[in-house]
């Protein structure tokens, strides 16, 4: 079964919480690199709160430089955009978190979530 986001939904869904911009994109290489990418050209406070999905993810990476990808249709890869100013180096556990958290929110809807 493949799953596409619809970034409108998303967005109006999403409208008085945080996530100011959501995009959804067909195929990217990765979507932490996208952001990432956005962060270095644009004010961290403007990037905070953008959310990047994919469901073709190519080349992403995983912890300690393992390859992250997302095969076309095959699952779902989201980047979430979040400032945390001088407490970076405290955080590498928010990921795993954040994972957990859309996993369950995805059991909830009745789909089944893998990590």
């Amino acid at each position: 079964m493949s799953f596409a986001p619809d970034a409108a939904v998303l967005a109006d869904r999403l409208s008085d919480t945080r996530w100011h911009t959501v995009e959804v994109v067909g195929s990217t290489a990765s979507t932490n690199a996208d952001l990432m990418s956005l962060a270095a050209a644009e004010d961290t406070d403007v990037v905070a709160g953008s959310v990047r999905i994919t469901t073709d993810q190519t080349g992403g990476r995983g912890r300690h430089g393992r390859a992250w990808t997302a095969p076309a249709g095959s699952s779902v890869a989201i980047s979430a955009a979040v400032a945390v100013g001088r407490y970076a180096d405290r955080l590498g556990w928010m990921s795993l978190l954040a994972g957990v958290a859309v996993a369950r929110a995805v059991d909830a809807l009745g789909l089944r979530a893998v990590l």
